[in-house]
C-alpha cells in the first residue's frame, strides 16, 4: 500500500556529478488554523500557572501577542505576593496611577489592574522596625480601596493593622453593597481591647464602638478561611488568674455550669452575632481566650464550620477563658480539631491544660481528625459516657491522633483511646521527625526514634501507621 504526495523537487544542476535535490515547501500552511475563543485560553494559562513558576510563566506570555497580553494580564495581576516594603510601594503607587487615569466613560467602574487583584500574599514582608511598620499600615490604608475584589488576603502576624487600615477594608465595599469578597483572611494580629468578662458582668457600655476586626468580620458573609493570632496581653493578668486572690475571688463569685449558656444571651449581652455561614476553618491561637473577637464568635451561628485550631484554656475558668465552651458549643460539625500553643518569645513559656478527653470526644462526635497538645489532657474512664438503652459499647469515628511527642503518658492515653476509636488509622508526632535514611542502627533505635520504631511496630498490628510532623512514614 503506497501513499502518493504531490510535492515538488528542485535539482538546480541536473548535469552535475554530485547534484543535490531540493525539497519545495509551501510558505504558507494551506489550512487555516482554528481559532480558539478567549475563554478557552484563559483556562489553558490558569492550568499552566498552577506550579511554582507561575509568575515567569505568565510573564513570558505577555511579549507573545496583543491578544495574548489582554487574556494574561487579569491572570498576571490576580496573584500578588510582595515580600519587600518597597516592592509593595512600587504596587501601590502603579494601581493609584493607573486609578487616576480612569474614568467613568469605561464599561467597569473599577480600574484595572486594581480589580484584577484578587489574592494578596504579605506573610513573608518581615518586620524591621516600629517606623516600618508605621508606613506599611501606611501604604495599605492607601492600597485597599483600590483592590475591590480582594478574595484572600494572607499577613506577616508581627504586623499589626491599625484601626484606620481595617477602615480603609472595610470602605473599599462602598460600591459592592458594603460586601466584602473577601474569602480568607491568614496571619491577621490582634490586640484585645475589650474582655469578654467585662461583656458579661456588665462593665461595658451598650454605646461603646465595635472593635475593627469585629467590624470587618460583619462585612465578610462569603469568609471561609480566618485566621487570627492574638498578641498584647499583659503578662500579669495571667499571674493574677493564678494567684491566691484570684481563686478566693472565685470561690466567692463561682458561675455554676448550668448558667453559663444563659449568660451567654446575645440580647443580655448586647452583642449581635456576626453572619458567617460559609465559615470552614478557624483558628485562634494565643491570647484570645477572653477576647470580645471569642466572645462574638462563640454566640455567633457557624453551621459549616469543619476545622478549628484554638489555644487550650481549660485551667482558666469561664468566664474569664471561653475556649473550652467554644469546643462545647462549635465542636458539633467539626471533623478536625487541633489544640495548639504557638512558640513565643517568653521565657518560661506559658502552657495551659487542655480540656478532658471525654469532653472533647463527647462535644465532637463527628470528630475524624484530634491534635493535643502538651500537658496532655485528662483520662476519664469511660472515654464515652454510656447509655443505658445500648448494650453495645459506645464507639467514636476518631481517624487520625496527633500527639506532641512520643512518650511513656502518650502511649498510656493512646492505650486507653484505641478501644473506643477502632477506625483509628494514623498517630501522628507533630515535633517529631524522622532521621533520613543511611543513619546507622544505634541512632535509629535511641531516644524520641527509638521510641517512635516501637510504636511503630506495636500498631502495626492494629494497622495504625505512625508518622512524623511531616505526615511520612519511617520507610519514605
Amino acid at each position: 500500500m503506497s501513499i502518493q504526495t504531490n510535492c515538488t523537487i528542485l535539482q538546480p544542476r541536473p548535469y552535475a556529478n554530485c547534484s543535490g535535490k531540493l525539497l519545495l515547501l509551501p510558505l504558507l500552511s494551506s489550512k487555516r488554523t482554528f481559532d480558539l475563543p478567549n475563554e478557552l485560553w484563559i483556562h489553558v494559562f490558569e492550568l499552566g500557572a498552577e506550579g511554582r513558576e507561575a509568575t515567569r510563566f505568565l510573564r513570558s506570555l505577555l511579549t507573545v501577542s496583543k491578544r495574548f497580553k489582554d487574556i494574561v494580564l487579569p491572570l498576571f495581576y490576580s496573584s500578588a505576593r510582595i515580600s519587600t516594603l518597597p516592592n509593595l510601594y512600587s504596587f501601590w503607587d502603579h494601581l493609584h496611577t493607573a486609578d487616576t487615569k480612569w474614568d467613568s466613560i469605561r464599561r467597569s467602574p473599577y480600574s484595572a489592574p486594581g480589580r484584577w487583584v484578587q489574592r494578596l500574599d504579605l506573610s513573608n514582608l518581615p518586620f524591621t522596625s516600629q517606623s516600618a511598620a508605621l508606613e506599611f499600615d501606611g501604604i495599605l490604608t492607601k492600597l485597599f480601596p483600590l483592590l475591590p475584589f480582594l478574595s484572600s488576603l494572607k499577613m506577616n502576624p508581627s504586623f499589626i493593622l491599625s484601626r484606620r487600615a481595617i477602615g480603609a477594608l472595610i470602605d473599599s465595599t462602598l460600591g459592592t453593597a458594603g460586601v466584602l469578597m473577601l474569602r480568607k483572611l491568614e496571619g491577621l494580629s490582634y490586640v484585645p481591647q475589650t474582655h469578654a468578662f467585662q461583656y458579661i458582668s456588665g462593665g461595658v457600655s451598650q454605646v461603646q464602638p465595635e472593635e475593627p476586626l469585629v467590624q470587618l468580620l460583619r462585612h465578610c458573609p462569603y469568609l471561609e478561611e480566618l485566621e487570627v493570632i492574638g498578641r498584647g496581653l499583659d503578662s500579669t493578668e495571667l499571674d493574677f488568674l493564678n494567684s491566691a486572690a484570684f481563686e478566693e475571688q472565685q470561690s466567692q463569685q463561682s458561675t455554676p455550669i448550668s448558667n453559663i449558656f444563659n449568660l451567654l444571651d446575645s440580647s443580655t449581652l448586647g452583642i449581635t452575632p456576626i453572619h458567617l455561614p460559609a465559615l470552614r476553618t478557624l483558628t485562634l491561637l494565643s491570647h484570645l481566650h477572653s477576647s470580645a473577637l471569642a466572645l462574638t464568635l462563640l454566640i455567633s451561628p457557624l453551621p459549616s464550620l469543619k476545622k478549628l485550631t484554638i489555644t487550650p484554656y481549660d485551667d482558666v475558668p469561664f468566664p474569664y477563658s471561653l475556649n473550652s465552651q467554644f469546643i462545647l458549643v462549635h465542636g458539633t460539625n467539626l471533623s478536625s480539631l487541633s489544640l495548639l500553643t504557638p512558640n513565643s518569645n517568653e521565657w518560661p513559656r506559658r502552657v495551659h491544660r487542655s480540656p478532658s478527653l471525654r469532653t472533647i470526644l463527647t462535644a465532637c462526635p463527628n470528630l475524624r481528625h484530634l491534635g493535643l497538645e502538651s500537658p496532655l489532657p485528662e483520662i476519664q474512664i469511660p472515654l464515652l459516657p454510656s447509655v443505658p438503652s445500648e448494650s453495645q459499647k459506645q464507639t467514636h469515628p476518631l481517624e487520625i491522633l496527633t500527639l506532641p511527642r512520643p512518650t511513656h503518658t502518650s502511649f498510656t492515653l493512646l492505650r486507653t483511646v484505641l478501644p473506643t476509636t477502632p477506625n483509628l488509622r494514623a498517630v501522628r508526632a507533630r515535633d517529631v521527625r524522622w532521621l533520613r535514611k543511611g543513619m546507622g542502627l544505634r541512632a535509629m533505635e535511641a531516644g524520641v526514634q527509638g521510641e517512635m520504631r516501637e510504636w511503630r511496630r506495636k500498631l502495626a498490628r492494629r494497622g495504625v501507621r505512625v508518622v512524623d510532623g511531616e505526615w511520612k512514614d519511617a520507610e519514605e
